[in-house]
């Protein structure tokens, strides 16, 4: 792009009356971002980078966040935080604010939190002393603020497995608001989760959307017991998140392939495959050496997240187009 083009569609950014501020400063910044040159990658991955035989989603140039990432929100409501200059909070008011605080920080590739926590369990100690009307004014006053302070449907909450105040509290409010914010997940437990926690879920779906519904125990069983259900319905592990996610168009690849079926699975579809975990690597690479957020973010550096608990997503599309 040249200087011209660029200034012709900075300028359209700023002119358009139908973004927000935030919206227009989120653009603008991947404008920015896409100014540098691409992690360096092969001639023929770059080409089908280029091509959209591959599709890195737009995620910009130089990566210097990850796409999503998951705080450990309890060690934060156990901890505070230095660089927010925070301390715990001591009851419910005090650490529905600190995670609002909190949530502010949360970088992700939408400018906005992916995961607010597992929000019933972290608030559960906050509200043994408290009166069912405190908890639920205190806890509608916050789902607004969510909802206006967030404005991303992929901003993911998680509940459960286990029934409690906060979590019934939370479906009546969903139930009287009808706001998109947050998306939800039940979390779903064959001896933890009672019926009737999911009939009054089932019912709060048939006004709201949501919860969605996830097999407990099978994540477990993947991830372990520290996971979340976050943005378009993504399990990852809570204190770390995705790095990107880089996906192959399988429609693409077949319009490439010259031969018969069955050199398409033995050669054509694992060159692509290659080349696209060859972007997801570099895109990796720059986030962790060379913007090194892992190195100097406060959330790596208090402990909210680590690098190990990281991982990429790697996508397939176009399997009815091939």
């Amino acid at each position: 792009m040249d200087l011209e083009d660029y200034r012709r569609r900075v300028r359209e950014v700023v002119e358009d009356p139908t973004l927000t501020f935030h919206q227009r400063r989120h653009q603008l910044a991947y404008l920015a971002e896409n100014v540098l040159d691409y992690p360096k990658l092969s001639v023929e991955a770059a080409a089908a980078l280029d091509e959209r035989v591959i599709c890195d989603l737009y995620e910009g140039a130089a990566p210097y966040r990850p796409r999503y990432v998951l705080p450990d929100y309890g060690r934060f409501l156990r901890e505070g935080s230095a660089f927010l200059e925070l301390d715990p909070p001591v009851d419910l008011d005090d650490a529905l604010v600190a995670l609002l605080i909190l949530y502010t920080h949360v970088p992700s590739i939408t400018g906005y939190p992916v995961y607010f926590g597992d929000l019933d369990e972290l608030l559960a100690p906050y509200a043994e002393d408290v009166s069912d009307h405190h908890l639920h004014r205190s806890l509608r006053r916050f789902w607004l603020a969510l909802d206006r302070m967030f404005p991303d449907a992929f901003a993911h909450m998680d509940l459960g497995p286990r029934d409690g105040r906060v979590l019934r509290t939370i479906l009546r409010i969903e139930r009287e608001l009808e706001q998109v914010v947050p998306n939800l997940t039940l979390k779903v437990h064959p001896e933890l989760t009672p019926d009737d926690l999911l009939r009054d879920a089932v019912e709060t779906v048939f006004v709201t959307g949501k919860p969605h519904f996830v097999n407990h125990p099978l994540m477990v069983r993947d991830l372990g017991e520290d996971y979340a259900a976050v943005s378009c319905y993504n399990s990852l592990k809570i204190g770390g998140g995705a790095h990107t996610l880089v996906r192959l168009n399988l429609k693409e690849v077949a319009l490439r392939h010259e031969g018969s079926l069955n050199e398409f699975f033995t050669a054509t579809l694992p060159h692509y495959a290659e080349l696209t975990a060859e972007v997801i690597e570099a895109r990796i690479r720059y986030l962790v050496e060379e913007a090194r957020f892992y190195d100097h973010d406060f959330l790596a550096t208090e402990g909210l997240v680590s690098l190990d608990r990281f991982s990429a997503m790697y996508g397939v599309f176009g399997l009815a187009e091939a």
